[in-house]
């Protein structure tokens, strides 16, 4: 299973890379800023 999300990421960047090749691509955790109250 950790292998197919490792893959999966991968694919994702190198994506990315293709579709936009002037941006560079930088990593958000969600989790960093918390949890908005509903």
């Amino acid at each position: 299973i950790l292998t197919g999300f490792h893959e999966a990421a991968m694919m994702c960047q190198s994506a990315f890379k293709y579709v936009y090749p002037n941006q560079h691509l930088s990593f958000k955790y969600t989790t960093v800023n918390g949890v908005n109250a509903f």
